[in-house]
């Protein structure tokens, strides 16, 4: 077999094309914007649900058309029922809507101060590829 120009051409678009499709950037975990209302939620059994709720929209996302809506209630004598959206962007797969769900969960406890010990609430994150809101009233994107 001889070695021509044509063919170290032809060769070398094929590894292109190829890197292109492995090197291809995953998800966009850049926020776009965020929002954490100044009240806090101080109630343990609340917490709980708030726990609950925001793990299962990051969790479930992925593996249900990148869009889910969970809801946590908790609470002794007064039940607070927290609800939680996940979206991913569709040219996602299922592993890198996962990534960025579980981003969007870091920066939104990041940027809201007090989250770890109190969370806010109500809070949402938009990433450029996913976003993540939660609520203590029931609402749509």
């Amino acid at each position: 077999m001889e070695f021509t120009i044509g063919r170290a051409f032809a060769v070398l678009i094929l590894v292109a094309v190829a890197c292109a499709r492995l090197c291809e950037a995953a998800e966009d975990t850049n926020e776009v914007s965020h929002i954490c209302t100044e009240d806090h939620i101080f109630d343990a059994d609340v917490k709980t649900a708030w726990t609950a709720a925001t793990e299962e929209a990051v969790t479930k996302t992925p593996s249900n058309g990148f869009h889910y809506k969970a809801e946590s209630t908790a609470g002794f004598l007064y039940k607070t029922t927290i609800w939680a959206i996940g979206a991913c962007n569709g040219r996602l797969d299922e592993t890198e809507c996962s990534r960025c769900m579980r981003s969007a969960k870091d920066q939104l406890d990041a940027v809201c101060s007090s989250f770890l010990v109190n969370p806010s609430v109500g809070a949402q994150i938009r990433l450029v590829d996913c976003r993540l809101r939660w609520e203590t009233y029931n609402f749509d994107w």
